[in-house]
């Protein structure tokens, strides 16, 4: 079972070497796996991105990366749809994890994710990912950290709150495997959805909405654990397109949201 790991990164270079790191110490581990990065950074990152990448290139990793920024023409940050879609129609893995560019790994999340997709079929595998907080986010070069993710979370101190996991039972996108055929079958991300993602009411929730309307049950793994590093909120202005603000995955707007995109192939920008 091949696995690829689909990570789209917007002006963050810093906060994606550390999340590259921790994919290569997996790498370093003989852990197999592609990784495919789409670059939305603005012209002035994009750089220091590309040197991030190169230097793990050079360490015998297995990535491909896209600039997709290219395409925002001046509207910012574009809510990882489109980026996340471009790595998703490319990834030969039989199984595609998605990891937002700041989503440090702490266990062995790759191996992690493989095996329990060997034991559970038709299911999307959910890390526990853990926020930092502020003063977490500015000591964290305090800590040991390159040999011991964990060492960030074992002081309590640091801890903001939980994205994912046991207390917090959202199918959010932070760092999440799902089968490859399922993702190819819905057509990806709805990419109308630009300029707001997280937990609410808006892409999150409406890819939420679709895998389970195609079957899928979601597992939250308390042992497969993550780290998200505060960041910067970058704001749209132009419009958006969401649903109802404040709804989030309930039955009643289960069937709001269509199988796939309704009238565009893999969305609307070039691939």
């Amino acid at each position: 079972m091949k696995i690829s790991v689909v990570i789209p990164t917007y002006n963050r270079p810093v906060l994606f070497a550390r999340t590259m790191y921790s994919f290569w110490r997996q790498h370093r581990m003989g852990i197999e796996f592609e990784t495919l990065v789409s670059i939305d950074d603005d012209q002035a990152y994009i750089d220091k991105t590309l040197q991030v990448l190169h230097l793990y290139i050079s360490k015998g990793m297995d990535i491909k990366y896209f600039l997709t920024g290219q395409y925002k023409k001046e509207k910012g940050w574009s809510v990882e749809t489109y980026p996340l879609n471009v790595g998703i129609k490319r990834a030969a893995g039989d199984i595609i994890m998605i990891n937002s560019g700041e989503v440090m790994s702490v266990t062995s999340t790759v191996d992690e994710h493989a095996c329990r997709h060997r034991i559970l079929k038709n299911k999307a595998i959910i890390s526990t990912v853990w926020g930092l907080s502020d003063e977490g986010q500015k000591s964290i070069d305090n800590y040991d950290w390159k040999e011991d993710l964990g060492a960030i979370l074992k002081d309590g101190k640091n801890i903001k709150l939980q994205y994912t996991g046991d207390r917090r039972q959202r199918p959010l996108h932070f760092q999440m495997s799902i089968s490859r055929d399922v993702l190819h079958k819905m057509r990806g991300l709805d990419e109308r959805y630009y300029g707001w993602y997280g937990g609410e009411a808006n892409a999150d929730v409406d890819f939420a909405n679709r895998l389970t309307r195609m079957g899928l049950e979601f597992v939250f793994d308390s042992d497969i654990v993550a780290i998200h590093q505060w960041h910067p909120k970058y704001e749209y202005k132009g419009p958006r397109f969401n649903t109802r603000r404040g709804k989030i995955m309930t039955n009643e707007n289960l069937n709001k949201s269509p199988i796939r995109n309704l009238d565009i192939e893999w969305g609307a920008y070039p691939r």
